[in-house]
């Protein structure tokens, strides 16, 4: 017989396992790129350790060079030397024609060895000034700014620190050395710079490093811009590139080329159009690249000091055979890592149907949870918030996002203690995500699944009671009419003052206050105005008083005054402001109000009705001497 497919039924079946197939070639495809990115990442890495390891060469061998041209520099700058530029350092033109013509004559045997010895192309003088003294290779040529083409020279009055560095010069272009001429005075010279042919330095690079090989190309804008017309003529245009040229008169260079076409079978026509070379060398930093699969060929920007664009490229050339050999190991370990990672794809597709089974229980449980009438919020062992219901978010405002990770002491600031017991319901104050507050009440219960310990928090919305208990506490402890305290509350605050004093032997005090002749202004302008005056006078008394103290009305026209920490004098001193205050009081049809006032500080082991009744004493007094006075109980 035959089957019959229910509709979409026979699509299932045919298309069930389509989620493997996919799987497989995406990991295929990830573990392709993957090993595209490891491959980039090792060729980045080796290109920054070449790049290093050529940047290092090269400031050891400039270094090397520094020490030797220092030695011969100090030879240089004997005491004939300095006077000739002491001469020079007035400037008068009869002083320079001299001192050029003492410095040839003095200096010039000594150029010729630098010339001959240690390559040195060009031995300059300097002035203070930075105008070029002398050039012992071109003494027809002086005078020029020649920090104009050696900025470095700029800061070298300042610094007197000798410096160095490739340069393109007037007249020559080289690695420079420069070094401050200062007298035994310690009074600044001038200067004296030593370009040194960069081949000179290349050559015993290429000594200390048999397996490499080095060129120098210069800056072609940089050429134009500062050599003279009639010497740019040694340099031509390298094949191949539009921004680098080559000293044509540099046999060391042609030597490279040659050198570099037999043993490596290149060019630099062929590097420098290399687009990938191009890209880089376009770039803001040195670096390295393959070419022929194990030629790296590694550039390195020589800067001037305060110059933006390189004035040069160093270039190092350099076989490596073992890249093939980790291009073919890198082929097999791609093979190997793709049979293994398919034969993975049933597991992880077993996986998936599984933790979509524990998605959907997950989904029923926050289904129930958010049938629940209370806020329920599950947190990890660390107290992290895992799991929030709807009533949850609705009571603290907070997204599903927000709420989730989030520590609970973020949310809960405060509790009340708990007892001793498995179960029970704490008050609780807890912060909304507009920075309010709510006030719950909690049941907070902790469980273990699967060896984890688990907080589980139920809560109810008690905010609107807490605000109705509040409300009522603050009547039953206030005055309806001035909105100060009552005497219930006051009394109590002195009971605990009173605890407090006898435990540290401090003290405190009380001012008994009292409006003189209410009696006749409730009876001559009637009740309203009476309750009008006892207002203005609160206000009175409160603007006076510290925040820590307590003012309460204590019945009628009475007020009784609380001074934590005030001895008898600072207590006078309180009450004879506040009858001062009190008497500025001005109601229209309301003449003269004031205030009499009794002050006693407590005495250790006194009651608290002994304590008032002796302000009160004090306060009597001050009515019988006439009223609108202070008097102390001593």
């Amino acid at each position: 017989m035959k089957k019959i497919y229910l509709n979409g039924e026979k699509s299932y079946k045919l298309f069930r396992h389509l989620p493997i197939v996919i799987a497989m070639i995406v990991v295929g495809v990830c573990v392709w790129l993957f090993f595209i990115y490891l491959e980039n990442k090792f060729l980045n890495s080796f290109y920054r350790y070449k790049t290093e390891e050529i940047n290092l060469m090269w400031k050891t061998a400039t270094i090397a060079n520094m020490e030797a041209i220092a030695s011969y520099y100090s030879k240089l700058m004997d005491r004939e030397t300095i006077q000739i530029l002491k001469l020079a350092r007035s400037g008068e033109e009869k002083d320079l024609i001299l001192a050029r013509q003492k410095l040839l004559a003095h200096l010039w045997s000594r150029y010729e060895i630098l010339k001959e010895g240690y390559g040195v192309k060009g031995l300059i003088f300097v002035t203070p000034d930075n105008r070029v003294l002398i050039r012992l290779h071109a003494p027809h040529v002086y005078g020029d700014d020649f920090s104009q083409v050696y900025p470095a020279l700029k800061n070298l009055r300042d610094s007197k620190q000798p410096t160095h560095g490739f340069a393109i010069l007037r007249l020559v272009s080289g690695y420079a050395y420069a070094f401050p001429v200062i007298d035994e005075n310690g009074e600044y010279l001038g200067a004296v710079v030593m370009v040194r042919n960069s081949g000179t330095i290349l050559e015993n690079l290429h000594l200390a490093n048999p397996d490499w090989l080095y060129a120098v190309v210069l800056n072609k804008s940089l050429v134009e811009e500062r050599m003279l017309e009639e010497y740019r003529y040694a340099y031509e245009p390298l094949p191949g590139s539009e921004r680098w040229v080559y000293d044509s008169y540099d046999d060391y260079y042609k030597s490279i080329t040659n050198r570099l076409a037999e043993r490596m079978g290149l060019s630099m026509e062929s590097v420098f159009k290399s687009p990938e070379f191009v890209k880089l060398v376009s770039s803001e930093n040195s670096g390295s690249l393959l070419i022929k699969g194990d030629i790296v060929v590694t550039f390195l920007k020589l800067y001037e000091q305060g110059v933006k664009e390189p004035s040069a490229l160093l270039l190092g050339f350099h076989k490596e055979p073992f890249i093939s050999a980790v291009w073919q190991t890198h082929k097999l370990y791609l093979l190997a890592s793709l049979l293994f990672l398919e034969g993975l794809i049933l597991s992880l597709y077993i996986f998936t149907l599984k933790v979509r089974q524990v998605q959907v229980q997950a989904k029923e449980l926050e289904l129930i949870s958010d049938y629940i009438s209370a806020g329920l919020i599950i947190a990890d062992e660390q107290n992290r918030i895992h799991l929030a219901n709807a009533h949850a978010h609705r009571m603290l405002g907070y997204s599903e996002r927000e709420l989730k990770n989030k520590a609970l002491d973020e949310v809960i600031l405060s509790c009340d203690p708990m007892e001793e017991g498995e179960k029970q319901w704490i008050e609780c104050k807890l912060k909304k995500e507009d920075g309010t507050f709510i006030y719950v009440q909690l049941e907070p219960r902790r469980i273990q699944i699967d060896r984890r310990l688990v907080n589980i928090l139920t809560f109810f919305d008690i905010t609107e009671r807490k605000e109705k208990e509040r409300v009522l506490t603050t009547m039953s402890n206030t005055d309806a009419l001035t909105g100060l305290y009552n005497r219930r509350f006051i009394y109590s605050r002195l009971i605990e003052e009173k605890e407090r004093a006898d435990k540290h032997q401090s003290t405190f005090s009380t001012i008994f206050a009292d409006v003189d002749n209410f009696k006749n202004i409730n009876d001559t302008y009637g009740h309203a105005m009476g309750d009008r005056v006892l207002i203005e006078v609160a206000h009175k008394i409160k603007y006076c008083v510290r925040v820590d103290d307590v003012v309460a009305r204590w019945g009628g026209e009475e007020f009784l005054i609380l001074l934590p920490n005030v001895g008898l004098k600072g207590a006078e001193a309180l009450a004879e402001r506040i009858r001062k205050s009190v008497q500025e009081i001005n109601i229209l049809g309301v003449d003269g109000i004031t205030i009499s006032l009794g002050v006693a500080t407590y005495r250790l082991g006194e009651s608290i009705d002994e304590l008032i009744s002796r302000a009160d004493h004090a306060l009597y007094t001050a009515k019988r001497e006439g009223k609108n006075r202070v008097v102390v109980h001593v």
